[in-house]
């Protein structure tokens, strides 16, 4: 009967630790989120060769591939970016 009782117990402050968990999320900290529906939103290239517009709902980034050279795709920071702390991509 007492390991019923233990078990009972740990079962519900189990459950109320993960409800508690649960309802404690904290809200959303998002603090930049482009579309690219119709623009770069600021995107530019970095580089020699390299272009970067939208296309069908996505950033695309076209260059050309030589041996030395580079280019990708920047963003200049705002300040509320400079002080992320973690970058999530969702697709």
């Amino acid at each position: 009967m007492r390991y019923f009782r233990l078990t009972v117990g740990f079962v519900i402050a189990l459950l109320i630790a993960a409800c508690n968990s649960l309802f404690a999320q904290p809200g959303s900290d998002v603090l930049l989120r482009h579309t690219f529906d119709t623009e770069t939103s600021g995107w530019t290239t970095m580089g020699q060769g390299g272009t970067v517009r939208v296309d069908n709902g996505a950033l695309a980034l076209t260059y050309e591939l030589k041996p030395k050279p580079f280019a990708l795709a920047v963003l200049p920071a705002t300040p509320e970016v400079a002080r992320m702390m973690r970058l999530r991509f969702r697709v």
